[in-house]
């Protein structure tokens, strides 16, 4: 719900509430990184900069612990919860060539929570205060996230190296002032397929499907 203000704004190709919902995001998603491959390898290109493509996708997901398929009350919900891991951890090692970009946000960052190659593929972290060393080690590989002062936004972005930073505080009130400009009414989105080998060729299918 936390992301619910930006459903409309235009740069929003979907958004989803439901394991249901976000698995046929992350599909689209995945099938749309797919094109994209297919594209550099007809040009002869290895990721989008050498394409001069200026495009990028983020798939953003809050709270990825709700996608974990441990904590599934029945073998369907698993199943679909595991389906959408699996397009996590292939947007993760495939993505970044290709211009898309993979953000998780939990409130612990354990290994059953986050699929694996996500966290190995990761090419940044940000941590905020913890209760434990353990905690710590488990999001930067190293303690001091358990030593940050008590103050709000404050936290640790990891890369190669290490720095503490103080992230901003941000009400909803500049949220929708922020947004405002980019809202639009949206009726349908479109949905692509992955590319298939057809008669030697691939074939990209585009359908158009309405938003919920």
């Amino acid at each position: 719900m936390e992301l619910c203000d930006y459903e409309n704004v235009k740069q929003t190709i979907s958004i989803a509430y439901e394991p249901e919902e976000a698995l046929e995001t992350l599909a689209n998603a995945y099938n749309l990184m797919r094109e994209k491959q297919d594209i550099l390898r007809k040009a002869g290109k290895k990721n989008v900069k050498d394409a001069g493509i200026t495009e990028r996708h983020f798939i953003i997901i809050d709270e990825v612990g709700e996608l974990n398929p441990v904590e599934a009350v029945s073998k369907e919900e698993k199943e679909l919860k595991r389906a959408c891991q699996k397009y996590m951890s292939q947007i993760s090692r495939l993505g970044a060539g290709l211009g898309f970009r993979l953000i998780l946000a939990t409130q612990y960052g354990t290994g059953d929570i986050i699929p694996r190659q996500c966290k190995q593929n990761s090419d940044a972290k940000l941590c905020f205060r913890v209760q434990s060393g353990v905690a710590s080690r488990v999001v930067l590989d190293s303690d001091g996230a358990e030593a940050l002062p008590k103050i709000k936004g404050r936290a640790i972005y990891q890369m190669d190296e290490r720095v503490i930073v103080q992230t901003p505080l941000i009400t909803s009130d500049d949220i929708k002032n922020t947004i405002a400009p980019y809202i639009i009414e949206k009726k349908e989105v479109v949905k692509v397929e992955a590319p298939k080998q057809e008669t030697g060729r691939n074939s990209i299918v585009i359908t158009k499907t309405g938003l919920s």
